[in-house]
């Protein structure tokens, strides 16, 4: 059986192998950049399905709203975990 250095190492291997093919990164990574909440494509359709907006303007501005907002909260999650390093705590993941 393989040790996991070698695992790990033959899977770099081939996402490397994969990633030198791949000729439209933005087409290959499109479907997960839109699913991620770092994307306002996100935000747009999870506030999309949870109430009506009286125009596309007013559910676009709430979805850049709701983006800053997990950005924000991403931000706070690190100065903490920075913190707690720095005080000798582990910090939790964000």
């Amino acid at each position: 059986m393989a040790t996991s250095e070698r695992r790990s190492a033959a899977a770099r291997l081939a996402a490397h192998a994969s990633w030198a093919q791949t000729t439209d990164r933005k087409a290959r990574t499109r479907n997960a950049t839109q699913a991620s909440p770092v994307s306002l494509a996100y935000w747009v359709d999870r506030l999309r399905g949870e109430r009506e907006y009286a125009s596309e303007d007013d559910l676009h501005a709430a979805a850049r709203n709701a983006l800053s907002a997990e950005m924000s909260r991403r931000a706070l999650a690190g100065a903490d975990a920075r913190k707690s390093r720095q005080a000798g705590r582990p910090g939790r993941a964000a």
